[in-house]
């Protein structure tokens, strides 16, 4: 199959939405509209709990999640799931944390294969890495190298100020596309995403974010191609 057929982007939903005081649980995430079976769903989310969290996928929609707790200590909890869609969404998928009153969100973005008929795998997927900022403005999410291809890098960072706004990332000559998503509520939370295509493996090349007030960042790259 020729490498040159690409992945492309089906959209994103949140849970809580974009700056606002959100910190209930269940998170109920409501899929984009669009979606076909074989499409890769890809969630991550967080709780600012301040002890240790019990997370759960209490609604499935009908999917088969693969998932992970990525961390789970003090401020934030953090977790990755994933799952190929099979075509039909019995119900909203819900995800719960244990803490309450203290800001939580999950976010779902949503990938179409180069090609039906395929299989999703992961390439790579680095741990959670925490980022200080320099002078309250830039932090750096580290790049990884991917050894498939037909891929999707999503790089993931959780900033531990809410109501810092997104400004500009570099290197932009890697395609790195961003969403963001602020959370005001207790223990505030800014969560912030970018996706990149491969249709050929190699280094991702690393993230520079310019983002005020921004203290720490907890971060992390997850990959993943089709064949």
């Amino acid at each position: 199959m020729s490498s040159n057929k690409r992945i492309i982007f089906i959209g994103w939903s949140s849970s809580h939405v974009d700056n606002v005081s959100a910190g209930t649980s269940p998170m109920v995430v409501v899929p984009p509209a669009g979606m076909k079976a074989g499409d890769l769903v890809y969630c991550s989310g967080y709780c600012a709990s301040g002890s240790l969290t019990t997370w759960n996928i209490s609604v499935t929609g009908g999917q088969s999640w693969a998932w992970t707790i990525d961390r789970n200590s003090a401020l934030p909890s953090v977790i990755t799931a994933y799952c190929v869609f099979n075509g039909i969404w019995t119900a909203n998928p819900q995800f719960t944390a244990s803490a309450g009153g203290v800001a939580k969100a999950v976010q779902m973005l949503v990938f179409r294969p180069a090609y039906s008929g395929g299989s999703w795998a992961t390439d790579q997927q680095s741990g959670i890495a925490l980022t200080g900022g320099v002078s309250g403005v830039t932090y750096y999410i580290t790049g990884i190298t991917n050894t498939h291809n037909r891929l999707v890098t999503i790089a993931r960072g959780i900033g531990t100020t809410a109501g810092a706004t997104y400004v500009s990332h570099t290197p932009s000559s890697f395609g790195w596309v961003p969403a963001h998503f602020r959370n005001l509520s207790s223990n505030n939370k800014n969560a912030m995403y970018f996706f990149q295509f491969q249709p050929i493996g190699g280094y991702t090349g690393d993230i520079i974010v310019t983002m005020p007030s921004v203290l720490s960042v907890y971060n992390s790259m997850h990959s993943f191609y089709y064949t």
